[in-house]
């Protein structure tokens, strides 16, 4: 029977050998993370009535605040982000829009009215508000609305619809 014996030093060099040899492997993954262009424009009425004080020229209605929760995260543009039409013009009426304020509750853009006093809305788009800042709008605003006697107003009652559209691009 052989024997084999193998000294120290043969020894150390074989665990040298085998036991701190580092075997590792890498995997290279590409990780990309996607936000959805994302939003929101909502009001807190579906209908409301104006009615004049009496049927004489320059005459005007009652005023009724309609408020707005808007939110977008790639809101590009800069003029008339919010505006607002009719379906059909009224008769001898103008009706009108004062953007009043908007509250931020998160974001880094804001909204400001597109004009100082009221706006007259007619079957065309009107912007009522405008950008200021960066991309990101969330928050809410008001808006009020009313309706001037151009002439004399016969009695009645004429119903059309208002449309406000937020136009992030």
């Amino acid at each position: 029977m052989k024997q084999i014996f193998l000294g120290l030093p043969k020894i150390l060099l074989l665990l040298l050998f085998f036991g701190s040899r580092d075997i590792s492997a890498e995997e290279i993954i590409q990780l990309q993370i996607i936000s959805q262009t994302a939003g929101s424009f909502t009001a807190n009425e579906s209908s409301f009535t104006l009615a004049f004080p009496d049927f004489k020229k320059n005459a005007v209605t009652n005023s009724v605040s309609v408020g707005y929760s808007i939110q977008g995260n790639e809101v590009l543009r800069t003029d008339d982000v919010v505006m607002a039409r009719l379906d059909a013009p009224f008769d001898n009426i103008a009706f009108e829009a004062l953007f009043v304020s908007y509250t931020p509750i998160n974001g880094d853009a804001t909204l400001v009215p597109s004009q100082a006093d009221f706006v007259t809305i007619g079957t065309n788009d009107v912007g009522i508000a405008r950008k200021n800042g960066g991309k990101m709008l969330d928050g809410s605003f008001s808006v009020t609305y009313r309706a001037k006697a151009l002439e004399d107003q016969p009695a009645g009652e004429e119903v059309r619809t208002l449309t406000v559209t937020f136009a992030p691009t």
